[in-house]
């Protein structure tokens, strides 16, 4: 089995394999609004459970990036 990059993706046979999208961290409270890098200090005050998730699908539950780490 070979692999090929072209334009950013990876063929391999007849699938497509696109690259590791970036994971992010979010706060699963209500108010919450933002999403977060690993280091971010902001995750402290966070109140319910934190979940990690992709920078896709935080956007697409219209988050913004937080103000402390990004």
């Amino acid at each position: 089995m070979t692999a090929s990059l072209y334009a950013g993706v990876y063929f391999k046979e007849h699938s497509i394999m696109t690259p590791k999208e970036t994971l992010v961290l979010i706060c699963n409270s209500t108010g919450s609004y933002a999403y977060h890098a690993y280091e971010c200090g902001g995750l402290k005050r966070c109140k319910a459970t934190v979940s990690e998730i992709t920078l896709s699908e935080a956007k697409a539950e219209r988050r913004r990036a937080c103000k402390i780490c990004y």
